[in-house]
């Protein structure tokens, strides 16, 4: 499937010029298919804004060429005046995504198009792109990369007619909501398990903050509510020293779906994955309660010397085979064992690793297990059903020069929705400007 950040990097190239532009009456929704696995919609003119000068995005053109068609890129300035980047749509089924916008000058379109190989079919004119078909019928166009795109989107066309998405209540509705991206999957595409709650994912710039917004809706407009995770407990901030920029934290509960997640985990990474997972799987259904993650560095810029502790809330008597297994897999490997009031301790290269029973958690860390730290980290948690928190003060070690400015994220999980806040603190510039440093 070509994901919604391969369709942004795939425009951006048309983001050498800024321009204002009315939202012209072609209903997009109304030609796509309603049974449709994804749909999407992008506000490229919001984005233009929210990106700065032309000086700043055009530096960008050449490590992006090759996502689209070279005859659009090349004409970038001219294409934004000849189509409505109010709204632009894309849908598809499996891998196969189909990109259409409205035509607000029909004849500079056309007269972009001259030098392509052209054709009629299905009462589209047909333009042949690198990689791309341009379809044009009326005041709307299609892209796209289907063997025969005229019979592909004439047929879409005819599917939509009968079943529109915008049938889809406030599913589509939630697609015209002005934010620069949003993306809905359907459930089948999802998980034919699953209920008729769509997932939706939307991006937007606030206050110079990346902020992305993922929940479930219905088409009558129900939110689905997430009934796995339950209220966290602060108590691992008592563990967490202060030098440490990175926190995560969720309220387990036995209703997650383990074995879908070990099931994912394992196509992803492969053989051995799946054997860990597998290996992991009883213990992480044992889990019922406060789940934590936190790391750091000592001097809080260098990228080495990482140091981590990690707190799993489940039963005692779990807890205690799990530390019998760790250490059983540490003796195979030779590695000298030995034994604490709590649980066992092993040295590698310099670093004492801990697995141990802390007042009913599992924890695992590469630092002195001690309940007397005090961090900056308790406001991100407290009252909240899963959270994250990362500070990077700086990312040249990560990114190089170009990068001369810090990292905050923010994840918050509500029963109804989960939020996410990036942001680059010591930046003057549009945070869209410096994403696109960070992509160069």
């Amino acid at each position: 499937m070509k994901t919604a950040k391969t369709f942004l990097i795939a425009l951006l190239p048309l983001l050498m010029a800024c321009m204002a532009c009315s939202r012209q009456q072609t209903p997009l929704l109304e030609t796509i298919p309603a049974d449709v696995d994804y749909a999407l919609t992008f506000n490229l003119t919001k984005f233009v804004e929210s990106a700065g000068n032309e000086e700043d995005l055009s530096r960008y053109e050449k490590l992006l060429s090759g996502w689209i068609p070279e005859e659009l890129a090349d004409n970038a300035q001219e294409m934004l005046k000849a189509i409505d980047t109010d709204m632009i749509a894309g849908y598809g089924y499996g891998n196969n995504t189909i990109i259409t916008f409205a035509i607000k000058d029909k004849s500079l379109l056309e007269s972009l198009m001259s030098k392509a190989e052209h054709k009629s079919d299905k009462g589209f004119s047909i333009y042949r792109l690198s990689g791309q078909n341009l379809l044009v019928k009326g005041n709307q166009a299609w892209l796209s990369s289907s063997a025969n795109p005229g019979e592909k989107i004439s047929n879409d066309i005819s599917n939509a007619s009968d079943n529109p998405f915008s049938e889809n209540g406030a599913i589509a509705e939630a697609l015209d909501n002005g934010q620069i991206l949003t993306v809905a999957l359907s459930p089948k595409f999802i998980d034919k398990a699953m209920t008729d709650h769509w997932p939706i994912l939307t991006l937007d710039i606030s206050d110079n903050k990346l902020v992305a917004q993922m929940s479930g809706l219905n088409t009558e407009g129900e939110n689905y509510t997430l009934s796995s995770l339950q209220p966290l407990s602060t108590d691992f901030l008592r563990y967490v020293p202060e030098p440490f920029n990175i926190a995560c934290a969720f309220g387990a509960t036995p209703a997650i779906a383990w074995d879908a997640i070990a099931s994912m985990a394992g196509s992803i990474g492969g053989y051995r994955s799946m054997g860990l997972m597998e290996t992991l799987l009883p213990y992480l259904k044992s889990i019922d309660g406060t789940v934590a993650f936190a790391a750091g560095t000592p001097d809080k810029t260098i990228p080495d010397d990482v140091r981590f502790i990690a707190m799993m809330h489940m039963p005692r008597e779990v807890i205690a085979k799990a530390i019998g297994q760790i250490g059983g897999a540490m003796a195979q490997m030779r590695i000298p064992v030995k034994r604490t009031p709590d649980g066992i301790s092993a040295t590698i290269d310099g670093v004492t690793y801990t697995a141990a029973e802390v007042d009913g958690y599992l924890t695992l860390a590469s630092i002195p297990i001690s309940a007397d730290h005090s961090n900056r980290f308790a406001p991100y948690f407290t009252g909240k059903n899963g959270a994250a928190f990362v500070s990077i003060p700086t990312l040249e070690p990560y990114f190089g020069s170009q990068a001369g400015f810090g990292m905050d994220m923010q994840l918050v999980i509500e029963p109804r929705k989960a939020e996410m806040q990036l942001s680059f603190p010591g930046s003057n510039r549009p945070i869209t400007t410096d994403i696109l440093s960070l992509i160069k």
